[in-house]
């Protein structure tokens, strides 16, 4: 009979899980050929490194065309920018639309590797599997960055990868399963060590539970020790390397030197910000509102789950408390990124969705009244997630700028292939030299032209055969003194009026 009821339960739920998974693909493929222009500075940035990979430029020491010669500053590991080049090279494909259908299909990898591996792992019933998965499907930030040409849903999957390959070592530990755990392990941190940084603490806290209820017996001793080697000094000293790699390249651009480098005191300020900003109410208020409706669709949901935890076995509350850690270990450590940024936790929701997760798929289980609020809960939640994609994300979805593309086009036939573009005013972002095809220098810092590094970048410029052919301005005015913009023209040999003048940027030519 109890068989009976939980089929019965499960086929109830099934249309749902059905109806979410259609809705999430919509979301996904919303809007699909819209240019990268939406968040150029992340976008922009991967796209331009697959389109010079397919320029037959270097696949290690690889070029981001942006901030001048010498043109390589690798960054993230390109396992993602590979794929979709070697893609777009065998068939043809738009490099855009082939970029952001890739990230769509690795986010559906890492969905299969929650629902049928992790999820059983951490105390899932078979039949319960579909709710931590729909909620990680539904959670906004997942409905809308998936789509967009980057690397997030690539370094998660491999990150959950890595995660159930910990799960099956510790199960039946085999060399195989050691070396798949390493290979795993070293090739999330390259891809991106921020995200890897979550899956590691939850793979650390996997092993030290295991030692603890095996009572530290020395052979469980051992195995976490082989573990430790394989999933996290390996993978930290490849991701090591590649860092020091990269700021290698890096630290020969006078642009990119002490900025862009691992090692710079802004970059480091960047990332981690600062105790006072720790302490901040203001900070913690808006980052609590603003992330964690960007999982569960409102924030104020939270407190009624907390409540509700009074009702579900101590061992599943203490899985809950133990994600809600997970998600916000990673932007405690790097607070100023996670602050700024919105994609940056796509890195970390999953740990709260599923813990979400936990909750409902207890509160299912019990009787009476306490299943009903369960379900209600649980469809709310859903009702929640989709109406936060439809309020804070569909119109930017679908959002097209006119003057970008015409501005694009016109500096893609006015300047010659050999020519550089100056652009003030777009700060990292090479959104503009992607759809431009045009090599850019990007000044940032509103330098002056006789300032050490930007006499630097132009000699540079000059040693690998180039010059300025045009410019861009895309600041306002009180940012961008006048006179001083057109001293600026006439130094680089450029004319005094603008050949596209656009509601954000102007192009200025010869």
């Amino acid at each position: 009979m109890n068989a009976l009821k939980k089929k019965k339960g499960f086929n109830l739920f099934a249309p749902l899980f059905f109806i979410i998974v259609a809705f999430a693909l919509f979301c996904h493929f919303f809007g699909l050929h819209q240019t990268l222009f939406a968040y150029g500075h992340r976008q922009g940035q991967t796209a331009i490194v697959a389109a010079y990979f397919l320029k037959g430029g270097p696949w290690f020491a690889y070029e981001l065309p942006t901030f001048g010669a010498p043109w390589a500053a690798p960054m993230e590991f390109p396992v993602y920018q590979w794929i979709i080049a070697l893609i777009v090279h065998f068939t043809g494909a738009p490099l855009v639309l082939t970029g952001r259908i890739v990230s769509i299909v690795f986010f559906w990898i890492g969905a299969g590797i929650l629902y049928f591996g992790l999820a059983g792992r951490i105390g899932f019933e078979k039949k319960d599997r579909w709710i931590p998965t729909a909620l990680f499907i539904m959670a906004p930030i997942y409905l809308h960055w998936t789509r967009n040409f980057m690397i997030e849903s690539t370094v998660l999957s491999f990150c959950l990868a890595y995660l159930l390959s910990v799960f099956q070592y510790i199960e039946k530990p085999t060399p195989p399963k050691l070396f798949l755990l390493c290979v795993l392990g070293t090739l999330s941190a390259l891809i991106k060590v921020t995200t890897f940084l979550g899956f590691l603490a939850a793979a650390g806290l996997l092993v030290v539970y295991y030692v603890w209820k095996k009572k530290f017996k020395v052979q469980a001793i051992r195995l976490a020790l082989k573990a430790g080697v394989a999933g996290f000094f390996v993978p930290a000293l490849f991701a090591k390397a590649w860092l020091v790699f990269g700021d290698h390249y890096k630290e020969l651009n006078p642009l990119t030197n002490n900025f862009l480098t691992a090692s710079s005191e802004n970059l480091k300020l960047v990332n981690y910000g600062t105790l006072a900003q720790r302490l901040s109410w203001n900070y913690w208020d808006l980052f609590l509102r603003g992330k964690i409706n960007d999982v569960i669709g409102y924030w104020w949901l939270m407190p009624v789950f907390i409540i509700s935890l009074c009702y579900i076995p101590k061992q599943r509350r203490n899985l809950f408390f133990t994600l809600v850690g997970l998600y916000f270990f990673v932007p405690l450590v790097l607070w100023k990124v996670h602050y700024m940024h919105t994609y940056y936790q796509y890195s970390c929701a999953i740990f709260l969705a599923v813990a979400v997760g936990v909750l409902l798929s207890e509160l299912l289980k019990k009787p009476g009244a306490l299943r009903t609020a369960g379900v209600f809960l649980l469809l709310f939640t859903f009702f929640l997630q989709g109406r936060g994609w439809a309020k804070f994300y569909r119109d930017k979805q679908e959002y097209r700028d006119p003057d970008f593309e015409a501005l694009t086009t016109d500096i893609r036939n006015t300047l010659l292939p050999e020519e550089v573009l100056f652009i003030y005013g777009q700060d990292m972002s090479p959104a503009i030299p992607f759809y431009a095809d045009r090599r850019a220098l990007m000044d940032r810092d509103l330098l002056p032209l006789s300032s050490e590094k930007i006499e630097k970048a132009l000699m540079l410029l000059r040693a690998d055969g180039r010059k300025i052919g045009g410019l861009v301005n895309c600041l306002a005015d009180r940012e961008h003194n006048p006179a001083d913009l057109q001293y600026r023209l006439k130094i680089l040999g450029l004319k005094s009026q603008p050949r596209f003048s656009g509601s954000l940027c102007s192009f200025y030519s010869r």
